[in-house]
């Protein structure tokens, strides 16, 4: 078997613990204790600045068997099938018997060996070993196999194994609990020392690596323990060089971590950024109750509060690199020549409160064969300032031959001859500006059951923290059957098979949540819920 197709049955057997089927858990066994973060971080240089734990716990996973529909869970179950059938035919690895060994993995991005070198980076796998007998049994089915050359030479007193398969390389060696693997001998020989003494990951950031972040039934965890270093390496595979003063922002994010877990919601993502202090900011937190001028089938949602203030920081980030600036000067420029209004004052200046944008079902107006139209709410103590920008806009509508009446007292309308409603605006109160894209005057007043009270917003944003800079939601379960509708007719049959596969897994999600919260000025959390639909027989 290939070095590919080994890592591709490796691939496979991840994605059989994160599918969730039970045809893999009803022939796997009962895991021993798992093999934490911080213990697979003690053979990992100190070096690292980037890695991924992922446990292999049934009991964790198996919580996504109360997910789903039958059709997604049909679709899992032949992936697997084939995926079993294409190793056994192979190399005769049973996928389910001969991987029972593997334990909880992190795998680790580290510089290279040398520093001066434009090598790639090195990347290290750590793998817990459960039951060494079954992983000795299983590494002598893999000697046996055809095209596979394997030496042995040593290293401080451990074995190294230098597989070799079809052209493609990779060195292994086990560290007491523990098989390290990576395309780079340097990488392997790194860890080695590490185990014998010099300073390792668990070391320099096992405070970091501790952090739970309260997620329930955790399978997955990330970290970006030096978020400068990281980015850099990204970077410098890009074909435009990246301006010093680039580079100077990405060191003030110190480091990332986040986690993934299943809980009786669904999937959810937690992920939370330690901020340099010269880049510490104050967000306003959202109360949320902008949200209540959404009608319950909204299909998406995204609030916050005060854009003038998110504008002022763009502008004032803009002033360290030229590009940036250039891209500010773009839209000054482009709102000033089209639409004859001042960015800074005339647009985002007066957008001092609460904001949301939405899109909303439209069976009337413009957008009536989409679907879709759009509800944009901004809640503003400068009234006045928004309806001049307002009365500038209406008069340029007119210049352009758009139909500018005012149905209603309180809605003016914008419509195409032949083509019905394009846009309306006007005010809910005093100080909460409507406007919306599509539809009809009549949408454009309070609905009668706001997006509070849906079952899907409910579900998908009651778990997640209440004091919060702000909600992104999607209601998929609405949104498929629109852009289902939207698709090409002429797609082949190929892509028609794809689109039904993708469909039945999109059809056991409910919903999406994220928001964000700051507990100080220099921490930054991110929560994201991945709303599923209870297991249908």
């Amino acid at each position: 078997m290939t070095a590919n197709k080994l890592v591709l049955s490796l691939a496979g057997v991840a994605t059989v613990m994160a599918g969730g089927a039970a045809a893999y858990w009803q022939f796997s066994r009962v895991a021993p204790d798992s093999f934490s973060p911080v213990a697979l971080a003690e053979v990992i240089p100190q070096s690292a600045y980037a890695a991924a734990y992922i446990s292999t716990e049934a009991q964790s996973w198996s919580k996504l068997e109360q997910f789903g529909t039958p059709a997604a869970r049909q679709n899992l179950q032949t992936e697997l099938e084939k995926l079993q059938q294409d190793a056994m035919q192979d190399s005769q690895i049973d996928l389910r018997k001969d991987l029972a060994w593997v334990g909880n993995a992190m795998v680790a991005v580290m510089p290279p060996a040398d520093p001066a070198s434009d090598s790639d980076p090195d990347l290290l796998v750590v793998v817990g070993i459960k039951d060494k007998l079954s992983a000795l049994n299983f590494a002598k089915k893999l000697e046996g196999q055809p095209d596979t050359a394997l030496a042995q030479q040593q290293y401080q007193g451990t074995e190294v194994n230098h597989v070799t398969q079809d052209g493609n390389e990779f060195y292994t060696a086990v560290l007491k609990d523990y098989l390290i693997a990576s395309p780079e001998l340097a990488a392997v020989e790194r860890a080695i020392d590490t185990q014998q003494g010099q300073p390792s990951l668990a070391a320099g950031a096992g405070k970091l690596l501790n952090q739970t972040l309260d997620l329930q039934n955790s399978v997955a965890r990330f970290y970006v323990l030096d978020y400068a270093a990281a980015m850099q390496d990204l970077l410098a595979a890009s074909p435009t060089p990246v301006p010093a003063t680039m580079l100077t922002q990405l060191s003030q994010v110190k480091s990332v971590v986040g986690g993934i877990g299943i809980d009786d919601a669904g999937v959810r993502l937690k992920a939370q950024t330690d901020l340099d202090s010269a880049m510490a900011v104050s967000a306003k937190a959202s109360s949320g109750q902008i949200v209540a001028q959404f009608p319950t089938e909204t299909l998406a949602l995204v609030s916050g509060n005060a854009l003038n203030e998110y504008w002022a920081q763009i502008v004032q980030h803009a002033n360290s690199t030229s590009e940036a600036q250039l891209a500010v000067g773009g839209m000054r420029q482009a709102a000033k020549t089209y639409l004859n209004l001042d960015v800074d004052q005339e647009l985002f200046g007066w957008m001092d409160g609460e904001f949301a944008l939405g899109m909303v079902p439209a069976t009337q107006g413009i957008f009536a064969q989409v679907g879709m139209g759009g509800r944009m709410v901004f809640e503003t103590s400068n009234r006045k300032a928004a309806e001049a920008t307002l009365n500038k806009l209406d008069g340029l509508a007119k210049q352009s031959f758009v139909g500018v009446t005012q149905p209603k007292q309180s809605v003016t309308e914008w419509s195409l001859p032949g083509q019905g409603v394009l846009l309306q605006h006007g005010w809910l109160d005093n100080n909460s500006l409507l406007i919306t894209i599509g539809g009809s005057a009549d949408q454009g007043l309070k609905p009668a059951e706001s997006l509070e009270r849906s079952d899907s917003f409910q579900a998908a944003t009651a778990s997640l923290p209440k004091q919060n800079l702000g909600y992104v939601y999607l209601n998929v379960e609405k949104m498929l059957p629109l852009l289902n509708k939207t698709q090409m007719v002429s797609q082949s049959s190929a892509s028609l098979a794809e689109s039904a596969e993708a469909n039945a897994a999109l059809e056991s999600i409910r919903g999406i949540a994220i928001t964000s919260t700051q507990p100080s000025k220099m921490i930054s959390e991110v929560e994201m819920l991945l709303s599923l639909k209870s297991a249908q027989k």
